[in-house]
């Protein structure tokens, strides 16, 4: 789920059976490039602190924030830098 309202990505899920296919790349590349297409240069998103998605997030260009009261951390991808727009 992304919105394009405040260029935040909301939701990304792939099946634990479906893992380590490309399925989340995928996913997170097609809402990086809706969002780019509404104008936004700056996305956000939010994941546990200790969840595996941290270190996916990461490898794709984006970067920890800001830890959140949730305990959550808020990352940030400068659209500029994604990797699949180089």
């Amino acid at each position: 789920l992304a919105d394009a309202r405040d260029g935040s990505i909301f939701a990304l899920f792939v099946l634990p059976s479906h893992e380590h296919r490309g399925h989340g790349t995928q996913l997170l590349d097609a809402a990086v490039w809706w969002l780019r297409q509404r104008g936004h240069g700056t996305l956000t998103l939010s994941t546990g602190m200790h969840s595996s998605a941290v270190k996916f997030y990461e490898r794709r260009g984006w970067r920890t924030v800001e830890v959140l009261p949730s305990r959550e951390f808020r990352m940030v991808l400068l659209v500029d830098e994604s990797p699949s727009q180089r």
